[in-house]
């Protein structure tokens, strides 16, 4: 069956450092090759502004003895070539990442944006930080402050006892430290993480039933499509992967369900097509917008396809029929 093709852009993080075997990106880019589509590598910094026009270096992808493979060399084309861009490099959340999001948005007539569907908009992720988000539900997350001053944390600490403190802009449980008491110890703790406390930081009580497992749930376009449960190692309270939290087969309950239900409208109208949340004791801890992973996890735990899925919603929404 010969097809016709999106042309394809995803910008994502230098390949030498992915693993082409469990990354969630590369599954993405295998199914859509698969599919027939023409799709291309970027790293943030190949996009650029010359000559007054927007522009992006790039190579394209293969698919080659049952894998995927890159062309050697970047070509260069135009912004408005491309018909899909994902969005897909990993955190910190920093000014750099904030410059390629403007770039994204920039020249919108130029190159006709408002015709290229993105997985996630520019905009939305740009509004949106990932320990933020879930704030705007406080009545489904857990007690939760946002602070950088010593006084502050301490009275949280007083009145919730044990507690977790975030980096804003991190990824990965990079920077999370359990607080279980005030003393000189953790206040160094809390010196390093807030720079001498004038950096805000995420403060939030701390949910024991974390043992049990974190549900990492992924959603497209608004909808729950699959979920795996992190489990931590014993003697750690972090569900990462991979810092050795194991996945596990999960059932989503009926107040899961529903948190995916209540922040599904928020998503669709900010263009937030494919996200990841996380769910601890049927509290939203975390919105990840940027590039939410776990396809392949919940793919050999459920033998399913959250990369077909997701195609299917892609080729859908951008009205793309194939040809015979």
């Amino acid at each position: 069956m010969i097809k016709n093709s999106l042309p394809v852009l995803v910008q994502m993080d230098p390949l030498e450092n992915i693993n082409f075997n469990s990354d969630s990106t590369i599954s993405i880019i295998e199914e859509g090759l698969k599919r027939g589509h023409n799709i291309f590598f970027c790293r943030p910094q190949d996009i650029f502004i010359s000559s007054q026009r927007k522009k992006i270096r790039c190579k394209k992808f293969k698919f080659k003895n049952s894998g995927v493979t890159i062309s050697n060399n970047f070509s260069e084309y135009e912004y408005s070539h491309f018909k899909v861009i994902f969005l897909r490099q990993d955190p910190p959340f920093d000014i750099s990442y904030v410059t390629n999001l403007h770039l994204h948005m920039v020249q919108r007539e130029l190159t006709n944006i408002n015709n290229i569907f993105f997985i996630n908009s520019p905009l939305g992720i740009l509004r949106f930080s990932e320990k933020l988000y879930a704030l705007d539900y406080p009545e489904i997350t857990p007690k939760t402050d946002i602070l950088n001053e010593l006084e502050d944390i301490k009275k949280f600490i007083r009145k919730n006892k044990k507690i977790v403190i975030k980096p804003l802009y991190d990824k990965g449980g990079s920077g999370v430290t359990l607080i279980e008491k005030l003393d000189k110890n953790s206040v160094e703790r809390i010196a390093a993480l807030t720079k001498n406390f004038t950096q805000k930081i995420v403060v939030q009580k701390f949910i024991s039933k974390v043992s049990r497992g974190d549900k990492r749930v992924l959603l497209i376009d608004g909808k729950p499509v699959g979920a795996i449960n992190r489990v931590p190692s014993p003697g750690s309270f972090k569900a990462n992967l991979h810092l050795g939290a194991q996945a596990k087969k999960t059932k989503l309950s009926k107040t899961e369900l529903s948190i995916c239900k209540k922040i599904s409208p928020s998503l669709k109208r900010n263009g937030l097509f494919f996200v990841g949340i996380d769910i601890i004791d049927n509290k939203l801890t975390e919105i990840n917008v940027t590039s939410p992973t776990g396809i392949t996890q919940i793919n050999h735990i459920d033998k399913v396809s959250i990369q077909k899925t997701l195609w299917q919603q892609i080729e859908k929404k951008t009205q793309f029929k194939a040809k015979s």
